[in-house]
């Protein structure tokens, strides 16, 4: 039992002996706890006695403490609990010596309730009264009373008008509730701006905001707005502050029409040279990095779908793996930006940009039975809405493969092939074969072979209706086809842009080329005049990747030195070693990556290494003006065969950061609108990009998901649809 002797102002502690001490008691359970609710009655009793001493000014007090205008009476035995206390009597001050201490420190109140707290253990903490305890805890080191405080913030529900608060006083006082009040006011911004709690923040915290790329889901606009408000708050001290965070600010996200109307023509900014100076570097770089049509647009890259896993190994092969997230690359924010979800999942998706920037996507291979795959799928990103409508393919054909899908202004063109059935050739049937009497043995009828023709098809969007506007040439099933849209970014309508078609026949075991010249096919189709021309004669060479620029076409594949460039102006094949791509630093070794060019800039995005066949994240840009890679931030998911799309898109939308903290309360997809069926029913997946077969009626719980064990790629896949035995072909001359 410890004992504590108060003398003269000396503090003498012994231990005694208890009479609860012995063995046999303390081997009771029972007997333990009763003592200790004896204990804890007495220790009660003890510390309203003591307390109640300070009220009565008993003689029993050798402590006097003056808080403001009011005299306290209190203990030493009991202050010294306190670190601040403890300190103040073994400093030997003339205070500890007399016995009066002055506490005018913070609001009387909670230094009265802090006193209390030695005593009792107790305090009464609201979101108003929290302010002050936390700073009078903090002055007397009493750390008990600041962790009750912290209890009773973690549990309060945060909102709009106690989250500034909270996260003022986390980091003033250094607590854990920081981070999580942190995130919220990260979550809420544009609401808070609006309001005047964050109108107390410091110039360092508000550029600690500006300088937080996760909150790109801000406009940039009400970051100014807000930088404005809090200026004029307190404009005497703050005018000078206002300079250094206007050049924070990232004006080249501010559309046009907003910066020329509203920010440079604001008095603060016209009024500091500073500002006016970043005003003309953003006006140089928009001019320099904006098409004249299209002041408010900006290049991106969309990269989505695909497959998370290799898709040869068909014990793996199940739909979970196909890929259902979009993300768009920003060019000349050089960042990532995660999109809504695609409504399902696809495994080879072709993508295109319409000039408004809506987000077109269709499924490569059509099936007969998968009504689900003559989907045109639509997002539009101003209303953050997913919608459908059926592509009518031509009736007389089916099995569709679609190689390329390009959206030329106005104008929505597929190259696909399919399957015809030709005529019997007219030739006389050889006689009937005869039996072992001379009978005629019956031959049953034999269909003709089904062959797949490659052409070029333009979509209507009103009607879903196709309209076949060229033949090019007829494949193998493992043929392979290329196509790609010429670049046109000066374009007004971009409606007078070429369409190049390469395609190269891929031999059976029986069916080999005579000449290679006649294994390609290279053709051209001029949307300005709907006339389709072939190449004669080329000497193109058929080459996996294929890109179109600005003056033409060339094919070409990572690290190949001699190729050909086809221009379109001089109407003929040359040599341009210019246009070689070096094998990248890193990764160089992958298959089934996602590219394209945008300018004179070839992006190569994900796909599968070579040798350990495992999917990659990482990315990179060749330029070929300086002839080198530049590597980018990885893809956000690592993704094989993903579709990509290049194009503009308005400035400002798709601004949420992959880390966006805006997200972690509101995900992307929940707030985006979909309004796709799916084999008749509604999308009800949250997003997950996978569909379930919720009606059992039929006995089975088989989920409904997409059956692609008939898919069969090629080194450079398109997705070629079921494989044709060449043997049933090699009567026919396919070129």
């Amino acid at each position: 039992m410890l004992l504590v002797k108060v003398t003269n102002g000396n503090i003498e502690m012994s231990t005694c002996p208890s009479s609860f001490d012995s063995e046999d008691e303390l081997e009771n359970p029972l007997n333990q706890f009763s003592r200790s609710l004896v204990r804890g009655k007495y220790a009660c009793k003890l510390q309203d006695m003591l307390y109640q001493q300070t009220l009565q000014n008993s003689s029993f007090c050798d402590v006097t403490l003056h808080i403001d205008n009011s005299v306290m009476k209190a203990h030493w035995a009991v202050l010294v609990m306190c670190p601040y206390f403890q300190s103040l009597y073994d400093s030997g001050m003339k205070e500890s010596m007399s016995g009066d201490l002055n506490l005018n420190f913070g609001a009387p109140y909670a230094m009265k309730d802090a006193i209390k707290f030695l005593y009792t253990g107790e305090v009464h903490v609201t979101m108003e009264r929290s302010r002050d305890l936390l700073e009078v805890a903090d002055y007397l080191q009493i750390s008990e009373m600041t962790e009750i405080c912290v209890k009773y913030l973690r549990g309060i529900t945060l909102n709009l008008e106690n989250c500034v608060q909270i996260l003022l006083l986390s980091s003033q006082h250094n607590l854990e509730t920081y981070d999580s009040a942190l995130t919220y006011v990260s979550a809420h911004l544009p609401e808070l701006m609006s309001g005047t709690g964050l109108l107390d923040f410091d110039k360092s915290s508000l550029l600690s905001l500006l300088s937080d790329n996760t909150l790109s889901y801000v406009k940039r606009e009400d970051f100014f707005c807000f930088i404005v408000r809090w200026t004029e708050h307190n404009e005497v001290h703050r005018k000078q502050a206002f300079e250094e965070l206007f050049c924070a600010l990232d004006l080249h996200s501010v559309p046009t029409t907003v910066f020329e109307e509203k920010i440079e023509q604001h008095p603060l900014v016209k009024g500091s040279e500073k500002c006016q100076m970043a005003c003309l570097e953003r006006k140089l770089k928009g001019i320099v990095g904006s098409a004249p049509c299209s002041p408010n647009m900006t290049d991106v890259i969309i990269l989505g779908g695909g497959m998370n896993k290799d898709h040869r190994y068909r014990f793996m092969f199940y739909p979970k793996n196909i890929n259902s997230s979009l993300f768009a690359y920003f060019v000349r924010e050089q960042r990532w930006a995660k999109m809504p979800d695609l409504p399902y999942g696809i495994s080879r998706p072709l993508m295109a940009l319409t000039g408004d920037g809506q987000l077109l996507v269709i499924d490569s291979v059509m099936q007969d039975n998968s009504e689900k795959q003559k989907q045109l799928l639509c997002y539009c990103p101003l209303e953050n809405t997913w919608t459908s409508s059926k592509m009518n393919f031509p009736e007389e054909e089916y099995d569709f493969v679609v190689h390329s899908f390009f959206a030329c202004g106005s104008r929505l063109f597929l190259v696909a092939s399919s399957k015809r059935r030709l005529p019997v050739p007219n030739v006389t049937p050889p006689p009937p074969p005869r039996g072992p009497r001379g009978a005629a043995v019956p031959v049953p009828p034999s269909d003709p072979p089904l062959l797949y023709h490659v052409q070029l098809l333009e979509l209507f969007r009103e009607t879903g209706d196709m309209t076949i506007r060229c033949g090019f040439f007829q494949r193998f099933s493992n043929s392979e086809v290329r196509a790609v849209c010429q670049q046109a970014y000066n374009s007004t309508t971009m409606d007078d842009q070429v369409i190049y078609v390469m395609g190269h026949k891929v031999a059976g075991l029986k069916c080999k080329p005579t000449n290679k010249k006649k294994s390609n096919k290279f053709f051209t189709y001029d949307l300005q005049t709907n006339r389709a021309r072939e190449v004669y004669n080329n000497k193109m060479g058929y080459e996996p990747l294929v890109y179109g620029t600005m003056e033409g076409f060339f094919a070409t594949r990572l690290g190949k030195v001699q190729h050909k460039f086809y221009h379109q102006g001089q109407k003929k094949i040359t040599h341009n070693r210019n246009l070689t791509i070096k094998l990248p630093p890193k990764d160089a070794g992958r298959e089934d990556f996602a590219t394209t060019m945008v300018h004179d800039e070839v992006y190569i995005f994900g796909g599968r290494l070579t040798e350990s066949q495992e999917p990659t994240t990482s990315a990179a840009k060749f330029s070929f003006t300086t002839q080198k890679w530049t590597e980018l931030d990885p893809v956000p998911s690592p993704l094989i065969g993903a579709g990509i799309a290049r194009g503009r898109m308005p400035v400002g939308v798709l601004r949420c950061h992959l880390e966006c903290p805006h997200c972690t309360f509101l995900p992307l997809s929940g707030r985006t609108t979909y309004n796709v069926p799916y084999s008749g029913r509604d999308r009800d997946d949250g997003g997950s990009g996978r569909f379930y077969d919720m009606d059992d009626s039929d006995g089975s719980d088989d989920y409904d998901y997409y059956d692609y064990d008939d898919y069969e790629p090629s080194y450079s896949d398109d997705g070629w649809g079921p494989y044709l035995d060449p043997d049933e072909l090699d009567v026919y001359d396919l070129f």
